[in-house]
């Protein structure tokens, strides 16, 4: 068999032209079509695989995504309701209550607040007014709890001290505000605990603050054992500021002024006023008595006109 293809081409009258091709050319170029059109095919293939898959991936994750964001809407959804439930329970219960207390209760669980709070008279401690005092940028609080019953007792609990703010609400101790979303703000079992049985100081720093101004009213909780509101005491800044103290002497700066005072010289006795001299009188135009007449002498007879008298000595 030849290993050669040949091919005569005749065209119109002219020579016929001969060529000549390998049939080994033939079988090469075939296999390389075949390779070409299969791993086309094979490509095609396995792009279409991939992009389904990346469809169904995408797919997937966009439907979970979508079931994440429906299941955080229907949470928050849950919780706006509960806090506005709680808001509305406390606006109608808290508020009659304690009238002027400004909603306070509803930032506490429901199970801490009583149906009227104890008088202040009938509770075996008594609070010492709030002192409050700036130190820089800083907010100072000072108060004391002192009991005041002589049966050896003591009163336990914890207090919550609340500086509000125009657009800030700070409080005493750290952690005494409840986990964001959860009902209430206000734990009272986190509050500082305490234990009087004669007197217990109250110290509480807030700040710093940029200005003044972003401190306007002090709330101090005071809960039994319980976890019950037993006493409130809510003041403006400017009422609890307290007025400054008068500066004490010290003992050297007494002695020195003991001793100033007892080296000054005495004090100069008033001077006695003198009497007013008295005011000239106008003077009075007096007519002199009219001389009598000389008696009549034996020389001067009557009639005749008196003797001149002697000039004075010296006269001119």
């Amino acid at each position: 068999m030849s290993e050669r293809l040949t091919l005569v081409v005749f065209k119109d009258h002219l020579s016929s032209r001969t060529l000549t091709v390998r049939l080994a050319w033939l079988r090469a170029f075939g296999l390389a079509l075949l390779s070409v059109i299969g791993l086309a095919v094979v490509a095609a293939a396995l792009f279409l695989n991939a992009y389904r898959k990346t469809i169904a991936t995408g797919s997937v994750a966009t439907t979970l995504r979508v079931e994440e964001l429906e299941k955080e809407l229907a949470e928050s959804k849950s919780s706006y309701e509960a806090i506005k439930n709680q808001a509305l329970n406390s606006a109608t219960t808290g508020g009659a209550v304690l009238a002027g207390a400004n909603a306070s209760f509803s930032l506490l669980p429901a199970e801490s607040v009583l149906e009227k709070l104890p008088a202040p008279e009938t509770l075996p401690f008594r609070l010492e007014a709030i002192k409050a005092q700036w130190k820089g940028s800083t907010l100072q609080i000072r108060s004391a709890i002192e009991y005041t019953r002589e049966d050896g007792g003591n009163q336990q609990g914890h207090f919550v001290i609340l500086v509000r703010g125009p657009q800030s609400v700070a409080a005493y101790p750290d952690g005494a505000f409840d986990a964001a979303g959860a009902p209430t703000l206000i734990k009272p079992e986190t509050g500082e605990f305490f234990s009087v049985s004669r007197y217990r100081e109250i110290k509480a720093d807030f700040g710093p603050y940029s200005k003044r101004d972003d401190v306007r009213s002090i709330e101090l909780f005071i809960f039994d054992p319980k976890n019950r509101l037993i006493f409130l005491s809510r003041s403006g800044l400017e009422s609890a500021k307290a007025a400054p103290a008068p500066a004490k002497k010290t003992e050297s700066s007494a002695n020195d002024d003991g001793d100033s005072a007892s080296n000054a010289a005495p004090a100069p006795a008033p001077k006695a006023k003198r009497p007013a001299p008295p005011k000239a009188a106008a003077p009075t135009t007096e007519t002199p008595p009219a001389e009598a007449p000389p008696a009549e002498s034996p020389g001067n007879p009557p009639g005749s006109a008196p003797e001149a008298a002697p000039a004075a000595e010296g006269g001119t």
